[in-house]
């Protein structure tokens, strides 16, 4: 019961409190009562838990924290009210007349609303309205939707849900972007089951809001986001979420660290991986999990990783990792046992990883055949490749070939393929001038199509140039918009490098835009049959919806 109902503790502090009801309690009283000493200990080998001083450690601050949240909740500093003076001037209150209703007669709802009337309060999960946001310059107008959280912990309901889209209407009349600070005391399901499918709607307005009128959405939780009602709309596909995974290609050489703090809950399934083996050179994180839950999981994280010979850490603070990082771009890191200035030493004296060619480390010793016996043959060039980008091919009826990185033109020709895949991998594009001659040769005489690194290494081929993004683009939820028909994709991507616009030759159209920072995120030529796009269309993790990429290659097939 204790559990459920604080689920946001940690489970060694209720193994411990089990511990001292269940053992210590009882010991101490028989000692008593047979007039010997008492000697209780605690034994963490007869808890069960592995590592328990350094989890109980955690728990404890875990509880500090929790202590914090509660006294600052308490100060009610996180009203509508408050976010309005933080973050607008200005601000307009839109659909105010829209109140909470009570048409199932749920005890104690109504006395709730009148409550929250007579103290000036509006019964409603959120306020909206439009008003200017604070930017640090001049000001930036934008709608503006805000968890009541003085009325039912701003559990949203079904005025909350027509207040949202009433709000989207105005803003895309308008043309202004839409801000939310949201926090959650779960839905209001007080008004019936019917208030369930007040979500779908909005989720619906969300996506015509960004994808019919180019507009963005900012989310921000705050408090206790939790509810299932918030949770479905702050993490819209079309919102900014972060995953990782560490059995990519394009990591290799790099340090993973996933904002997400618990890791390694689901185990590994080595039939997930897609390379052959695991390529990051560390992980770190802020906890994993020992005990995994998943039918197909065959061992835990940290078995994988050690099988692998990869160092891993966890009892970091991720997210201080993650602030840095976004303030001050990439940076190279160490992990170590020993002690951190001569770590630190050793990191300087070695070289950046933008001066490695990690492409040579992780590419095929010699060319393989991988399955598929259809009708049309296709080279895949192994920069790194992920396996399914083989698997889709070979779905398509396609006979596959793969070849290493540095093979040349005639090796990959040889084989009389009906076309040529240039596949995603790691680093930076401009230690890759024996790949660039192929993609050079080969562009001429075959359909060609790049993805991720093969799209720079195509990019270069044809005349253009890359450079380096400070960030890079990482996660699962990039937004991508295709020029030719103004649709807008939710993309994976892993990559720190991008094309450059200065210096495309004029045969070569720009066909895809990141919608974040307007980055080239795909290519075509005007006559040649060459296709390319900087995000993962393969997935494995990631969206399904961009698999036409191998849809279109295979038309070029037909066509050539």
């Amino acid at each position: 019961w204790k559990k459920r109902a604080f689920a946001h503790l940690p489970d060694t502090l209720f193994v411990v409190v089990t511990f001292l009801f269940d053992r210590l309690l009882l010991s101490y009283l028989r000692s008593e009562w047979d007039g010997r000493r008492y000697d209780g200990r605690i034994a963490p080998r007869k808890i069960g838990r592995k590592d328990f001083w350094n989890r109980l450690h955690i728990a404890y601050r875990d509880l500090r924290i929790q202590n914090t949240l509660t006294h600052f909740k308490s100060q009610r500093a996180t009203g509508p009210q408050a976010f309005i003076d933080m973050f607008f001037s200005d601000f307009e209150e839109l659909y105010a007349d829209l109140l909470s209703s009570d048409p199932c007669e749920f005890p104690g709802l109504r006395q709730s609303i009148e409550t929250a009337l007579a103290n000036n309060t509006t019964p409603c999960g959120v306020i909206t309205g439009i008003g200017t946001f604070k930017d640090g310059n001049s000001g930036l107008r934008a709608g503006a939707v805000i968890s009541n959280a003085n009325f039912q912990a701003g559990a949203f309901d079904m005025a909350s849900a027509e207040k949202f889209c009433k709000l989207l209407v105005a803003c895309a009349e308008q043309n202004l972007p839409v801000i939310c600070f949201i926090s959650s005391g779960g839905m209001q399901t007080k008004e019936g089951a019917g208030s369930l499918f007040c979500m779908a709607a909005i989720n619906d307005r969300i996506t015509r809001f960004v994808r019919d009128y180019d507009l963005p959405v900012i989310m921000f939780g705050f408090g206790d986001c939790t509810g299932g009602a918030q949770a479905s709309f702050v993490t819209h596909p079309l919102a900014q979420t972060y995953y990782f995974s560490g059995a990519s290609m394009p990591f290799a050489g790099q340090i993973v660290v996933p904002t997400y703090p618990l890791q390694g809950n689901y185990g590994i399934n080595d039939s997930d991986a897609e390379s052959r083996q695991l390529q990051v050179a560390a992980f770190v994180v802020r906890e994993h999990s020992s005990t995994p839950s998943h039918y197909d999981s065959t061992r835990t994280l940290h078995e994988y990783l050690a099988d692998a010979g990869v160092p891993g850490i966890w009892g970091v603070d991720t997210r201080a990792i993650t602030r840095r990082i976004r303030s001050q771009g990439v940076m190279m890191g160490a992990v170590t046992l020993g002690d951190p200035a001569a770590a630190l030493n050793e990191l300087r004296s070695r070289p950046s990883y933008d001066a490695v060619n990690f492409v040579e480390r992780v590419t095929v010793g010699a060319s393989y055949a991988w399955s598929g016996d259809g009708g049309k043959r296709v080279a895949v060039v192994d920069c790194g490749v992920k396996y399914n980008i083989l698997r889709l091919l070979a779905k398509r009826g396609c006979q596959v070939r793969v070849f290493p990185a540095q093979a040349t033109a005639d090796e990959v020709l040889a084989d009389n393929p009906d076309g040529v895949v240039f596949s995603p991998g790691p680093g930076d594009p401009v230690h890759n001038g024996p790949t660039v001659t192929t993609a050079r040769a080969v562009i001429d005489r075959v359909p060609t199509l790049g993805i991720c690194l093969g799209h720079q290494i195509i990019a270069r081929a044809l005349g253009g140039g890359t450079y380096k993004l400070k960030f890079g683009h990482r996660g699962g939820n990039h937004p991508v918009q295709d020029l030719d028909t103004g649709r807008v994709y939710i993309t994976a991507q892993n990559h720190g490098f991008a094309v450059a616009d200065d210096g495309l030759p004029g045969d070569i159209v720009v066909t895809h835009r990141n919608l974040n920072d307007g980055t080239i995120e795909g290519l075509r030529c005007r006559n040649r049959p060459v296709l390319t796009i900087q995000y993962h269309s393969e997935a494995s993790p990631g969206p399904l919806d961009n698999e036409y990429i191998f849809d279109q290659f295979m038309a070029l097939l037909r066509d050539a």
